[in-house]
């Protein structure tokens, strides 16, 4: 048996192995890590086979709306190129009109024990051109404008988009590549493949573990009523803080969470499934931004977390789920708020909540009209 048919039984059994870090203990529970599990395999395959070559580097989209981990943002998307310390790049394309573009050179996965950052700019610190077109450099001797630095540790190029305007904003179109590369692509040859195989099934398999430490972690440490300050976490980048605490509800009642509207460019509120990825916000209202959010008269933001709509606009849907992850982040913060959060009855709300913006069935079914189409716009460009 070659190597490379060797390798791919050793991802598949070791793929199917990954199955013990995931909750399964209701249908809903399996159906939904199973999902989370073949989405991991994809992208793992995705990008180890294919999108992993520093000669020959492509964007790949990691995580996605179909591979997501590590409770990734509702509101980004992530993509990831491989880089070589002692290359030149060049990212070049259309910047779109997205909220923000953010670029950063890192080690390589968190989830993998690859947690360093070495450089981070965004692209409204950059130059481009009056038609939205513009090209950043990587690597090579330092040059003013767009250019960052590569580290000699420096594996991966990570961009963040960030969008908060769902209804009207266009995704950037980047393409990455080597200057200078002049050398043919490598022909898959048995042992490559099994090397890629192998990495991929290691990235599977690190991710699914590292992010079920984390919910246990979150889960043991509940307390009704409470939530986690926001914070800086190890492998993220420096101008983003994390909020992370668990949720559990029964069917009647309702999760109001409360905060000061703090002094940041970016902010937002989402809700996360026990396998540590966001909940369906293409379809469903699981996640709201801060252009998205209904101010009370008093300045002050209030959020209703439960599983049947009550009527207000900043209504986030459990999608059914008892329990599992309230998240939320402050980017580019000069603030940092406390957010309070309180279980109160669901029908309870209007009269606990008499200032809160209300939404009517219509306007409602037009929101979430909104979302799919925000969805499939947002795949352009890639």
């Amino acid at each position: 048996m070659s190597d490379a048919r060797s390798a791919w039984r050793r991802f598949a059994e070791r793929v199917a192995a990954a199955e013990r870090h995931l909750p399964m203990d209701s249908p809903r529970a399996c159906a939904d890590a199973l999902d989370y599990l073949a989405g991991l395999a994809r992208v793992a395959l995705e990008q180890q086979l294919h999108g992993a070559d520093p000669e020959r580097p492509r964007f790949v989209e990691n995580p996605s709306p179909t591979s997501k981990w590590g409770a990734e943002n509702a509101d980004n998307r992530y993509l990831w190129a491989p880089l070589r310390p002692d290359a030149t790049y060049r990212v070049h394309g259309r910047r779109g009109t997205s909220f923000e573009l953010l670029f950063e050179v890192k080690e390589g996965f968190l989830q993998l024990g690859h947690a360093r950052n070495f450089a981070a700019r965004a692209a409204s610190a950059m130059r481009a051109d009056p038609d939205g077109r513009f090209e950043v450099r990587l690597g090579g001797a330092e040059r003013d404008g767009n250019w960052l630095p590569l580290d000699p540790d420096a594996r991966w190029l990570l961009v963040r988009e960030y969008f908060v305007d769902w209804e009207r904003e266009e995704p950037a179109a980047l393409t990455i590549e080597r200057v200078g590369a002049g050398a043919a692509p490598l022909v898959a040859s048995p042992e490559r493949v099994a090397a890629q195989l192998d990495a991929a099934a290691e990235w599977v398999e690190g991710t699914a573990r590292c992010w079920s430490e984390w919910v246990a972690e979150l889960r043991a440490a509940y307390a009704p009523g409470k939530l986690a300050p926001a914070r800086r976490y190890v492998g993220g980048a420096d101008d983003i803080l994390y909020g992370n605490d668990w949720f559990r509800l029964g069917a009647g009642e309702a999760l109001v969470v409360e905060c000061e509207m703090p002094d940041a460019r970016y902010w937002a509120f989402q809700l996360v499934d026990p396998c540590f990825r966001s909940l369906d916000w293409a379809n469903r209202q699981t996640s709201l931004n801060h252009s998205q959010l209904r101010i009370d008269p008093d300045g002050r933001v209030r959020v209703v977390v439960a599983h049947r709509d009550p009527g207000v606009a900043n209504w986030l849907d459990t999608t059914g789920l008892p329990e599992g992850v309230f998240q939320y982040r402050f980017v580019w913060a000069r603030t940092t708020p406390q957010p309070t959060a309180r279980i109160i009855p669901l029908v309870d709300v209007p009269a606990l909540l008499p200032d809160a913006a209300r939404i009517a069935a219509p306007a409602r079914a037009a929101a979430l009209a909104m979302r799919r189409a925000h969805a499939a716009r947002r795949t352009l460009g890639v």
